[in-house]
């Protein structure tokens, strides 16, 4: 009995054991799968495409994604080319708040068109040593996507303002969205026609009532000059954009997707057809200009003052066309004039847009000197240009124009004029009796000869004295600049010993008001707040770098004169080239404040869901953030109550 007992105490205690054994065993299995699971933080590179198959005429978004600090610098995009055209390149940075450390991840999104149809795989990208798993992609025929939306509630649109025109004549295209959902990531294919000159306009935005209902309306305009005659087809332009994107006005962490549970669409415009036209049969020969208006106009410099022999007048002759480039237009005709020699200077071509497309304008300039005195008649100056309003040849021109050249002062009279006088000196200084035509001759010569030089060297001293009043004068300007900046600089030093507290002032009014504008949950007031204090902050810090540079620079010319300065610039430099609110907060550091500014402008800004209700803005996690930055957390702390004394958090 006692040995059955022994026996079973034996078999409990190796059962324990065993149990032991399995839970540590499992504890230990349990450790490793957790470990597997906690996501990896190090360096990685994810290369992902928001669609595996698409036709030939559309394109797909190429997204990289890398943590590392160094970018996208080392990447080669070459890989890519063989089989799809990169379109479109952009970048740009995510911040994640993970375990109370910021981290960044880096984004680069390609967009890429298809080569051809078939089957091609996008091979793997290295990054320092890093490869991305490959991506297979299949590229259908083309296909024409749809111009509207089932609901109505988007649709494109694309004409032309007349169906048929002549060789270079200006023909405008527009394409035209209609909206009444919020867009996001809105991108419209270049408009490329074979054998034209496609100048971009300027957009027009406006709203339009349709159904009861408000759209807002958008137009890309276009003018067009096709230089061959025949029918030519347009293709559509194609819209793609995401809607009904659901914003995240809270939480926690940069690397959200703000466009999560949008719908990505894709719409395009009819082709249209325009029939180009040959030159009219009567215009064979002639200058060919197609517009709606085209004047020609002269101008002349120093108009009023008599043209003199030797001395040039400047002439401006411009032509302006309605519906012509500036490059279009020709040089006026113009023929050789005896006695007149023009000079023509590099003409100037503008173009501008205007409310019918394009106007242009060529400006010709002409330097013309007289060679001799008398009447001179400009001819006139014609353009034959085609009235595309009319259908009919229509004349621009200048009338003639007659100017008289007078003669130049004339030096040889002068001359004659001071040489009966020397004649007269040479000949009071022969004795009495004599006569000597020679002596005479020899006196006249020299006395010549002695005036002559006379007024040769008054000249040449006279100008020297004027360059010499001349020195002086900028030496006293000089000296008195210098003084009156010495005194300014000091002025403004002592304003700034005397007033140590002037921009703490302002610093602590941008922010007391900011805070208000947080504690009533006031968005707009917020949003403006917030930009005045960055500006005061970038403006705060600009003058203590300028301040501490001028000390330094003081400091080196009185103890190390000779000496070649090895300082560096300050790393806070940067906030003086600062001039908008992203850029001041990108230097200032804190992914708490951009993370908060960009909630507030989602807030603001966003198109609102149609399923979500509209809820108010709470200002607290902005007014956390600035109290959070170091270098203000001093002074808030001293002059800004708390947002919720009571200890009350968002509800």
């Amino acid at each position: 009995m006692v040995k059955h007992v022994i026996n079973k105490w034996h078999s409990q205690k190796n059962r324990t054991v065993r149990i032991a054994h399995l839970l540590k065993s499992g504890g230990l299995c349990c450790g490793v799968l957790l470990c597997l699971t906690i996501p990896k933080l190090s360096w990685a590179l994810v290369v992902s495409a928001d669609r595996q198959s698409l036709p030939l005429n559309e394109t797909l978004r190429l997204e990289l994604r890398s943590n590392d600090s160094n970018g996208f610098d080392s990447i080669n995009t070459q890989v890519i080319s063989e089989h799809f055209t990169i379109v479109n390149r952009s970048s740009q940075s995510e911040y994640s708040m993970v375990n109370g450390r910021t981290e960044s991840v880096q984004k680069l999104v390609l967009t890429l068109a298809p080569k051809a149809v078939g089957t091609f795989t996008i091979p793997p990208i290295t990054q320092r040593k890093r490869n991305s798993a490959p991506i297979t992609i299949t590229i259908s025929e083309p296909v024409a996507p749809p111009d509207r939306l089932d609901d109505q509630s988007m649709v494109v649109q694309a004409e032309t303002d007349k169906a048929t025109a002549y060789v270079d004549e200006q023909v405008l295209y527009t394409f035209r969205v209609i909206y009444r959902v919020g867009l996001n990531n809105a991108e419209i294919t270049p408009l490329e026609i074979p054998n034209t000159d496609i100048t971009e306009l300027e957009d027009a935005t406006y709203q339009r009532s349709i159904g009861g209902q408000t759209y807002q309306v958008v137009e890309k305009r276009y003018a067009v000059f096709f230089k061959e005659a025949g029918a030519i087809n347009i293709d559509p332009q194609v819209l793609t954009a995401v809607i009904g994107a659901n914003r995240s006005r809270f939480g926690f962490g940069f690397g959200a997707n703000s466009l999560a549970g949008g719908q990505q669409i894709k719409l395009g415009a009819d082709p249209i057809n325009v029939v180009v036209k040959d030159i009219p049969a009567a215009m064979q020969g002639k200058s060919w200009l197609p517009a709606e208006n085209l004047t020609i106009t002269e101008r002349w410099d120093d108009s009023n003052r008599n043209a003199v022999v030797g001395q040039p007048l400047t002439r401006s002759i411009e032509v302006f066309a309605e519906g012509l480039a500036g490059a279009q237009l020709p040089q006026p005709n113009s023929a050789p004039i005896d006695g007149l020699n023009i000079y023509p200077e590099k003409p100037a071509f503008i173009s501008q847009p205007w409310q019918g497309g394009v106007a242009g304008k060529r400006v010709d300039t002409f330097a013309l000197i007289p060679t001799r005195p008398g009447n001179f008649t400009l001819p006139p100056i014609s353009l034959t240009w085609w009235d595309t309003n009319s259908g009919q040849e229509q004349t621009a021109s200048l009338p003639s124009k007659t100017f008289y050249v007078t003669d130049a002062p004339n030096s040889a009279q002068e001359n004659t004029n001071t040489l009966p006088a020397s004649k007269q000196r040479a000949e009071a200084l022969v004795p009495p009796g004599a006569s000597s035509q020679n002596n005479v001759s020899r006196s006249d010569s020299e006395n010549t000869i002695e005036s002559t030089g006379s007024e040769r060297q008054t000249p040449f001293w006279r100008n020297i004295a004027i360059l010499a009043m001349l020195a002086w004068l900028v030496t006293v300007i000089a000296g008195a600049l210098w003084i009156r900046h010495n005194r300014a600089t000091a002025n403004s030093s002592a304003n700034q010993r005397a007033h140590p507290d002037k921009n703490q002032n302002n610093s602590t009014a941008c922010l007391r008001s900011l805070q208000q504008a947080c504690a009533d949950n006031n968005a707009m007031a917020a949003k403006q707040a917030l930009s005045l204090w960055l500006k005061t902050y970038a403006h705060e810090k600009s003058q203590q770098i300028k301040q501490q540079a001028q000390q330094s620079s003081a400091g080196r010319s009185a103890s190390s004169i000779g000496r070649v300065s090895t300082n560096k610039p300050s790393p806070d430099y940067a906030f003086t080239q600062a001039h908008n609110s992203e850029a001041i907060m990108a230097l200032i550091g804190s992914a708490a404040l951009i993370q908060a500014s960009e909630d507030l402008n989602a807030w603001l800004y966003s198109a609102p869901s149609d399923t979500e209700e509209p809820s108010s803005w709470r200002g607290e996690l902005l007014d956390d953030a600035i109290r959070n930055l170091p270098s203000v957390a001093t002074d808030a702390k001293d002059m800004l109550p708390p947002l919720y004394p009571d200890g009350r958090s968002i509800p």
